[in-house]
């Protein structure tokens, strides 16, 4: 199976503080990765470094066997690498179409606009029929909508998902998760970072396990769902 993404001994953190340390990874294409940890870990720095919103100290990142770490973000997104924050991040005070339009930029997706834009609300009812609401006024879990229809807007190749089922309502978190297995049928490669283990992993091609910055458990989701120290940290799970 062919790698899409990849990080290689990746050293980043804020000021004098550490946050990955020796960090590898290899996303396949096509499938679903996961970055799973407690608050902390280091998931979401992982994801600003593979973006390109903060730079490694050392190591580096590849996508498609090209070294990209020195490439800034938007020179990613162009090449197909395209992130849904935590947070969501949407624009509260523009309306639901203007977010949308707005992740439209690259060069290489401008004159398919019109085109993405139906594809998102058919994807998406619910933002569909309330196009010109702003964007503030949503739910959190429409929110979550907005924030992945968005990123869906740039045509991404590798998509990355950052808690996206943080403070969602269970049977929205289901419904992020339906929304990656039918992108993942649609031959769209996912990293996520998420502490919903449970669900993460069942879906999971690959998973990694952090903590402090250090890779201390890999392998494939539904193996790691069934290892006793994943069990037990992340799941309240016992022997």
């Amino acid at each position: 199976m062919r790698s899409a993404l990849s990080l290689e001994q990746v050293n980043a953190g804020y000021g004098g503080v550490q946050a990955l340390s020796g960090f590898s990874f290899q996303a396949q294409a096509n499938v679903l990765t996961a970055l799973i940890g407690s608050n902390g870990a280091g998931k979401t720095t992982a994801m600003r470094v593979i973006s390109g919103l903060l730079a490694p100290n050392e190591g580096h990142v590849m996508l498609d066997g090209i070294d990209i770490t020195r490439s800034r973000a938007s020179e990613r997104v162009a090449r197909g690498l395209v992130m849904a924050p935590e947070g969501r991040m949407v624009f509260a005070a523009m309306t639901i179409e203007e977010n949308l339009r707005v992740a439209s930029l690259p060069a290489r997706v401008r004159k398919h606009v019109e085109a993405n834009l139906g594809q998102v609300f058919e994807r998406f009812p619910r933002l569909a029929e309330r196009r010109g609401q702003l964007a503030g006024n949503l739910s959190g879990g429409e929110q979550q909508m907005l924030a992945i229809g968005r990123a869906l807007m740039a045509e991404p190749s590798v998509l990355l998902l950052d808690e996206p089922t943080l403070g969602l309502a269970p049977i929205m978190a289901d419904a992020v998760f339906e929304t990656i297995s039918s992108l993942l049928g649609e031959g769209i490669t996912i990293v996520i970072a998420e502490q919903n283990i449970g669900r993460t992993l069942s879906a999971a091609e690959h998973a990694y396990v952090l903590e402090n910055g250090r890779v201390t458990n890999q392998g494939p989701g539904h193996q790691l769902l069934k290892d006793d120290s994943v069990r037990e940290t992340f799941l309240g799970l016992g022997q």
